[in-house]
């Protein structure tokens, strides 16, 4: 049963470049299995330049949704979504992402059971700024399974005005997942989540 509640979400990309530089998300055990996703997405501003999604099975559903990208490349395999009621199952995601700027403040997250299972996550960090004028991490259950994390990001850079994350169950198995993300840029004034179960 999860319960995605979007309200007012405003996502400015500036400059970005998404070039997955060695990004290959093999989840050798992925099972995203959404049950009742309920996303209401109220005013959702997305504004990005020149947008190109390859995908494979994908079906989008949304509410009142305005999208604007700036050099974006995003391929998927087997992604199901749905911004009311939406059920995301895939197997073998390739991300890349070039070049990324994110801004966001104030960070409300509940997250009571969180399982992730990452054999192997590479994260590369040279430059990572947060502001956070609030920030809430409510996780009764956590559980990380990382035997190699990396992470590529030169410049990320998050402004979170309010951002609620409300997660009572959430499980991921990513075996290989591997991120560039030289700079990256997000605006999400109010981003509310609400994800009762999500395996």
């Amino acid at each position: 049963s999860v319960n995605t509640t979007v309200t007012s979400v405003n996502t400015t990309v500036t400059s970005v470049n998404t070039t997955v530089t060695s990004v290959n998300t093999t989840a050798t055990s992925v099972n995203t299995t959404v049950t009742s996703v309920n996303t209401t997405v109220t005013s959702v501003n997305t504004t990005t330049t020149s947008v190109n999604t390859t995908s494979t099975s994908v079906n989008t559903t949304t509410t009142s949704v305005n999208t604007t990208s700036t050099s974006v490349n995003t391929t998927s395999t087997s992604v199901n979504t749905t911004s009311t009621s939406v059920n995301t199952t895939s197997t073998s995601v390739n991300t890349t992402t070039a070049s990324v700027n994110t801004t966001t403040t104030s960070v409300n997250t509940t997250v009571p059971a969180l399982t992730l299972h990452l054999p192997v996550l590479t994260l590369h960090l040279p430059v990572l700024t947060l502001q956070s004028p609030v920030l809430t991490l409510q996780l009764p259950v956590l559980t990380l399974q990382l035997p190699v994390l990396t992470l590529q990001l030169p410049v990320l850079t998050l402004q979170l005005p309010v951002l609620t994350l409300q997660l009572p169950v959430l499980t991921l198995q990513l075996p290989v997942l591997t991120l560039h993300l030289p700079v990256l840029t997000l605006q999400l004034p109010v981003l509310t989540l609400q994800v009762s179960v999500l395996t």
